[in-house]
């Protein structure tokens, strides 16, 4: 083989070379892009149901202080000789289910952050 076509050949396999790379490189890139959008896709999802538990977590605390106050209202109204038992009931009550949703609230804002 003469030394031109010896050249040829080595450019025409250079060439092959080049644009390989090209294409192993342009996959690569791809592979990556498709993975970082698998992890955001994923942190999405993640974040949308810690909302949901927080949500869920919270209504049933905001249901629980919505019966305490049911019940200390309808106890009010049965008597009044028991005006002091009845306050002490509403605001232990209250008390307990505001600091039952605070602290849900809070477990939420943990898990979200």
């Amino acid at each position: 083989m003469s030394k031109d076509a010896r050249i040829a050949a080595l450019e025409a396999k250079m060439h092959t070379l080049e644009k390989s790379h090209d294409e192993v490189s342009r996959k690569l890139t791809e592979a990556k892009r498709e993975q970082w959008q698998a992890r955001v896709d994923d942190l999405e999802l993640q974040a949308h149901l810690s909302a949901m538990e927080a949500d869920d977590r919270v209504q049933a605390r905001m249901e629980q202080m919505r019966t305490k106050w049911n019940e200390a209202r309808a106890q009010m109204g049965e008597a009044s000789s028991t005006a002091e038992d009845i306050k002490d009931t509403l605001w232990s009550g209250m008390e307990n289910a505001v600091h039952e949703v605070r602290h849900a609230l809070m477990e939420s804002k943990k898990k979200l952050s």
